[in-house]
């Protein structure tokens, strides 16, 4: 349900005021203030949309603001956490709520390998190689976990394009063509 502002009465997007209070937790205390707010939150599947929108507070930054660091560090966070969540509903014989924990991690991996990709128009906010080999090892496990959810070509097309950008950046031709 959408919030009501009563200054102007029009409904403000929850998503949109989800994302200004992380981004006012970054901005207050950096990712592990973040992180924290977001691991206060009792709900599983409310942490899971959380970690989802979290990478969205750095969207538009520039190259002195954006810290490659802190968007690995809340995403990696929001992959154990979604990874913890569909060990414990396997153990509790919830094979269907695994699997949506399984793909909120995948979306989280496929998310973060993007966005370090060095090729998007008008980001020219560089990456150490750190940056690169973390991108390569999330874009290969969503590849794992697209496979092991049985996701569309399309779909695990997208996580081999990620790597192969990955291994592209990193120099090598032949593993990137390969992932193609």
């Amino acid at each position: 349900m959408a919030a009501v502002d009563t200054k102007t009465d029009q409904k403000t997007d929850p998503k949109t005021e989800q994302l200004e209070i992380l981004r006012g937790h970054l901005e207050a205390g950096g990712a592990r203030r973040l992180i924290g707010y977001i691991q206060s939150v009792l709900s599983p599947e409310e942490r899971r949309a959380l970690y989802s929108v979290a990478r969205l507070v750095f969207d538009g930054q520039q190259a002195a603001e954006k810290d490659w660091d802190d968007l690995i560090l809340i995403a990696k966070t929001g992959i154990e956490d979604a990874l913890r969540q569909a060990e414990n509903a396997r153990a509790k014989g919830e094979a269907d709520l695994a699997k949506k924990c399984l793909d909120a991690a995948n979306m989280l991996a496929y998310n973060l390998a993007a966005d370090l990709c060095e090729c998007w128009p008008g980001d020219e906010i560089p990456r150490e190689r750190r940056h690169l080999e973390t991108g390569l090892r999330v874009a290969s496990q969503a590849v794992v976990w697209r496979n092991e959810l049985g996701k569309p070509p399309e779909r695990r097309a997208m996580a081999y394009w990620a790597v192969g950008m990955h291994h592209l950046s990193l120099g090598n031709r032949i593993e990137a063509l390969g992932a193609w």
